[in-house]
């Protein structure tokens, strides 16, 4: 596969606001493209800036942080925390693990506008525990790649 450097603006840029919790950076960076930036109509480079500019106009943890909800081992009202992020963010779709929340998504039309979730709750419970987020460990090397030629990983 051959790569190509991204800008350091634009690294620095997904290092801050689309870390890996689990992997290296470039892993699942690698992984969203193969997964699902190769089968939009966006070049590597613009599917990332893509998803940069998504974070941005669908900052969960703000609005979250903004309506006095934090992470905790307490359950809380699945509706309720979902109509406390609605003002800020549109209906977002739920994504749980048990009573975990694991996900939160924003619904975007194609034009970038943010729009309500068609799906809402997707396995959660009446009630749902909003965990702290583990905090990134810093990989040893990041080197700041994208795919270019063949899009497929080995």
């Amino acid at each position: 596969m051959f790569l190509q450097n991204l800008p350091n603006a634009l690294s620095k840029n997904m290092r801050r606001d689309w870390p890996s919790l689990y992997r290296r950076n470039e892993e699942l960076w690698k992984l969203q493209w193969a997964h699902h930036g190769q089968f939009s109509d966006l070049d590597c480079l613009e599917y990332y800036k893509q998803g940069l500019f998504f974070h941005k106009n669908c900052d969960v943890k703000k609005a979250l942080e903004e309506s006095n909800i934090h992470p905790s081992s307490d359950l809380i009202n699945t509706n309720i925390f979902k109509n406390q992020l609605t003002p800020k963010i549109g209906v977002p779709e739920l994504q749980c693990n048990g009573e975990d929340l694991i996900e939160v998504r924003c619904c975007f039309e194609r034009n970038g506008m943010r729009t309500n979730c068609p799906q809402t709750s997707g396995h959660c419970r009446e009630e749902l525990k909003y965990l702290p987020v583990p905090t990134p460990t810093p990989p040893v090397e990041d080197p700041h790649t994208c795919p270019t030629g063949d899009n497929s990983l080995p």
